[in-house]
């Protein structure tokens, strides 16, 4: 189905990780660099605490959310493209969490893992799904 609307995931998509700003943090707080050591997905084998939060999800956070459900619940991507009114396989949906991904496969829409340590590749491979560019990068963004 032709692509008819991009649907973008905001934190680590949209916006830059919190990880990929430690400098800035640290100078900010006036630390010296390379006092922040967490590194999240630019390290997951040496961030506990990232790899944790992986797995859980808060349920405060679920009883907060507007429609009740949240990726990658089928229904939070049947609801996006109904709200958009289109049928979900016309929806390209970008995200940097693989779990995320699959759910938005598992609901039809077409999707791009959005790989934070090579983002432009996997702009450029979005833009290739959406047919504005004639070919994607090679490289670690994957597509359904």
């Amino acid at each position: 189905m032709k692509p008819q609307a991009l649907v973008l995931d905001f934190g680590g998509v949209i916006s830059r990780m919190l990880f990929e700003t430690h400098p800035l943090t640290e100078a900010a707080l006036g630390l010296a660099p390379g006092t922040l050591r967490w590194r999240g997905p630019f390290d997951p084998a040496h961030d506990p605490l990232w790899r944790a939060m992986q797995a859980v999800i808060r349920p405060e956070a679920v009883a907060a959310t507007h429609t009740g459900t949240l990726k990658p619940d089928p229904r939070a991507y049947q609801a996006c493209a109904a709200e958009l009114g289109l049928p979900a396989g016309a929806c390209v949906f970008v995200d940097d969490q693989w779990s995320n991904v699959l759910g938005g496969q598992r609901a039809g829409l077409q999707t791009v893992h959005f790989d934070v340590m090579n983002p432009r590749a996997s702009c450029d491979e979005a833009l290739y799904v959406l047919g504005l560019a004639r070919t994607a990068q090679p490289g670690s963004a994957a597509r359904r």
